[in-house]
């Protein structure tokens, strides 16, 4: 099993939010490039990065608190404090999620049920 692999394995939650943090982070540079011409797909990118900020910092959390691999976590939530840190807008990102954070725990406690009655499934 390849280490990347592996990483995704113990950390799945950890390395969804570490890509949607890592996109939003690329998200104002690329919306800045495409305001010109195609300001529609700038718009939808940022709606898209505002909706999933959020979430992918609680799923931070929970992957530093509940997971084997607290790596994928730690860096997303470091990532996601120098994107704060550098582009002041994805503030906005934070304060317009939070109304999502209850959502993405529900849906977190979900998935680790299942998982875990998965691997007991497989255990016996």
């Amino acid at each position: 099993m390849s280490r990347w692999k592996m990483w995704f394995y113990d950390a799945p939650v950890g390395a969804i939010s570490l890509v949607a943090i890592c996109l939003t982070a690329l998200c104002f540079p690329t919306a800045r490039l495409l305001t010109g011409r195609e300001r529609y797909v700038a718009a939808a990118l940022l709606v898209i990065c505002g909706f999933t900020f959020a979430p992918a910092l609680t799923c931070s959390v929970y992957s530093i608190v509940k997971e084997k691999l607290k790596m994928l976590g730690g860096v997303g939530l470091f990532i996601a404090a120098l994107t704060v840190w550098l582009q002041r807008e994805t503030l906005f990102f934070v304060e317009m999620g939070i109304a999502l954070v209850p959502f993405t725990l529900v849906v977190m406690m979900v998935i680790a049920k299942r998982r875990a009655r998965a691997s007991e499934a497989t255990s016996i």
